[in-house]
């Protein structure tokens, strides 16, 4: 008995059709591809040259300008062929000069390239780029001005550029002229440029050579990813990624002349530089700087004599992400006295009302630092912007000293905080006396000289210690107003005080729990408390009421 085979089923069918299709179009593919290179290799490449004229042509369609090629010729590298250019040069449409000059531009194509109808890299020898602002603020790269782009913001140039899998540029010359402010032209020499794209990553390396009074060959790299969906590789202002600037020896004041009026101007500054910025849609939101500055001088309008510095070096960091960040980690300078500021660190964040950051506590900040010289600080604060009557009152109080671990947060407008915390510690504080403007018989303000301690505080309460600093053989306190010989001079001082204040400000409540003191004349310890009055008329809040024991 024989039995019947199987028939295959509809899925196995399928499958077959599937398969014979897809091999068709492996092989249609492939078809095409010989065809292109066939025409490439017999037809285009013995003829190259006299497509001359009518690549001119559409080049200067294409651009807008006037476009010249001096010589076409094609090369045949094994199986693929390459095309080489010579004296590629745009001219710029107003003066008639060369705007842009290819000395030698090689493009190579492949497999890959062919199956789009593109390139596989572009490489340019030693051209010559001129961009120019003229007097009316109009940039333009060799010779096309940058004019208001169509409303999805695309840039047919730019997408091209940028579609390109590599473009390389070797022994480049660029040169910036600014008509606008009337600035000296600026020329980098020895410029080398990469440009790589895949999938929607783009990479960049750029080295050049500034001018000799500028300092030393310096690098910008990137890399940097458009949307996925972007159908415009040109829109850089839609990339996000990071970018790295690396200035080995460079002057910063050479800047000054090429950025528009500003009320400070850039003196000195020379040193090194290296930069990271992330970028999110084209926009910097953070940044990270590491500064190694030598003769540094910065001068405001407003301002009798410059900040100067000898030397100046820091790691600096500044983010915009929603609200504000900026820090100073290892911050160490010596002003042009000699003056000398240890290394400190610096925080300060801050998110304004509608921040998305802010959560539930609204309106908020925090500041930290360590390692703060007050007299340094006070004495290069009067070389600052800053409002007069800070700078009348930094000078009438004469700060020294050190801050250390200190640590200050809020909450709520910085007009009208709605609570706020600090705490710190304070070695050999020192601040001067201020007599009443009312009379040697009015309190004035306390000063304090020699002493260290730690603090705590809120809007509520605080909590302060101050002992004489043991570095200084006498510690001393002052009240003018109080005592008929201000100054008190002070051998041993030992105190802890704490306060409060409710009812918005109306009661406030101090307690000494512990004071040792001694000098020369007395010695001796005491506790004590101190309130404000009920403020009744037969008890005023003030002078309040004493409990010294």
């Amino acid at each position: 008995m024989i039995e019947p085979k199987p028939l295959p089923s509809r899925q196995i069918h399928r499958l077959a059709s599937l398969a014979r299709w897809s091999l068709r179009l492996v092989l249609g593919l492939w078809l095409i591809l010989a065809i292109i290179w066939g025409v490439l290799q017999f037809w285009i490449v013995p003829r190259i040259n006299e497509w001359r004229p009518e690549l001119e042509s559409l080049a200067s369609r294409s651009l807008g300008i006037p476009v010249t090629i001096g010589a076409l010729a094609a090369h045949k590298d094994g199986l693929m062929p390459s095309f080489e250019l010579g004296d590629v040069v745009l001219h710029d449409p107003d003066s008639q000069s060369p705007a842009l000059h290819l000395p030698k531009v090689v493009v190579a194509v492949s497999a890959r390239s062919l199956m789009t109808l593109g390139v596989e890299q572009i490489y340019i020898e030693s051209p010559e780029l001129t961009l120019r602002r003229n007097a009316e603020g109009v940039v333009s790269v060799a010779g096309i001005a940058l004019t208001d782009k169509p409303d999805d913001g695309s840039d047919g140039n730019a997408d091209w550029v940028f579609s390109q899998p590599e473009i390389a540029i070797r022994h480049g010359r660029l040169q910036w002229v600014d008509e606008m402010l009337a600035a000296p032209p600026l020329a980098l020499n020895e410029v080398d440029l990469v440009l790589r794209k895949k999938g929607w990553s783009h990479s960049l390396r750029l080295d050049a050579t500034p001018p000799q009074d500028w300092g030393q060959r310096f690098t910008v790299m990137g890399n940097f990813k458009q949307p996925l969906l972007s159908v415009h590789a040109g829109r850089v202002d839609r990339w996000s990624g990071r970018a790295f600037f690396d200035f080995t020896h460079v002057d910063l004041s050479q800047l000054t002349q090429y950025l528009p009026p500003q009320s400070w101007k850039l003196q000195q500054g020379k040193g090194a530089v290296r930069a990271w910025v992330d970028v999110e849609r084209g926009q910097p939101v953070s940044a990270v700087a590491d500064v190694a500055v030598q003769a540094f001088a910065m001068q405001w309008k407003d301002r009798p004599e410059p900040l100067a510095l000898q030397e100046l070096k820091g790691r600096l960091r500044g983010s915009q992400r929603d609200g504000y960040a900026f820090s100073v980690q290892g911050l160490e300078f010596t002003a042009s006295d000699g003056l000398h500021w240890p290394r400190g660190d610096f925080r300060l964040s801050y998110f304004p009302t509608g921040a998305q950051e802010q959560g539930r506590s609204g309106e908020h900040g925090e500041l930290q630092a360590d390692g703060l010289d007050l007299g340094i600080a006070a004495q290069l604060a009067q070389r600052l912007p800053l409002p007069p009557p800070v700078l009348k009152q930094l000078q009438a109080l004469q700060p020294g000293g050190q801050l250390k671990q200190v640590r200050f947060s809020w909450r709520g407008p910085l007009e009208q905080l709605e609570s706020y915390k600090a705490s710190g510690q304070l070695q050999q504080l020192s601040l001067r006396s201020q007599p009443s403007e009312e009379g040697p018989h009015s309190i004035g303000v306390p000063g304090v000289q020699g002493l260290s301690g730690s603090f705590k505080l809120d809007q509520d309460k605080g909590e302060a210690t101050l002992i004489k600093a043991a570095e200084v053989q006498r510690a001393m306190m002052s009240f003018p107003g109080v005592f008929e010989e201000p100054d008190v001079p002070l051998d041993l001082l030992d105190a802890n005080v704490r306060w409060q204040v409710e009812k918005k400000g109306q009661s406030i409540k101090v307690q000494v729990p512990r004071l040792r003191f001694a000098n020369e004349d007395t010695a001796g310890q005491a506790q004590a408390s101190w309130q404000t009055g009920a403020g009744t008329a037969a008890q005023p809040h003030f002078p309040g009421l004493l409990d010294l024991q």
